[in-house]
């Protein structure tokens, strides 16, 4: 039977690999990139993050039920997870506005960086 521990083996990269699809356009901090992979810092607007949401779900989902073991919190602390997920949350809340404002004739379809600009300032901080 397979263990956290075991799944966690550096040469798997099993977080690196589950988070990498959750990564989108948006610019990190210069402190947070120091330990993240660097396929992850790839950004701007040739970086394109899952577009289904039910696999982003299953992602997310993976990365919860690894932080049910030490280890698995310990790697997820490693590789800096935390930044990624911060995005995504910016970037879904942005588009969940969006779909009310359009959906009550309210909105017109925006950018991606007009719907994160407005959550997230050049610093990558909430706005």
């Amino acid at each position: 039977r397979p263990t956290a521990a075991g799944l966690l083996r550096p040469e798997l990269r099993l977080v690196e690999r589950v988070t990498r699809p959750l990564v989108g356009p948006e610019p990190f901090k210069p402190g947070e990139r120091d330990t993240m992979p660097h396929d992850w810092l790839v950004h701007g607007p040739a970086k394109k993050r899952e577009p289904d949401p039910a696999t982003r779900r299953h992602l997310v989902e993976t990365l919860v039920i690894l932080t049910g073991s030490r280890d698995g919190r310990a790697e997820l602390r490693r590789v800096n997870v935390y930044p990624v997920l911060r995005n995504l949350h910016y970037w879904l809340e942005g588009a969940t506005e969006l779909l009310e404002e359009v959906a009550k004739g309210r909105g017109e379809p925006m950018s991606m960086g007009t719907m994160v600009g407005s959550h997230v300032d050049e610093e990558g901080d909430a706005a």
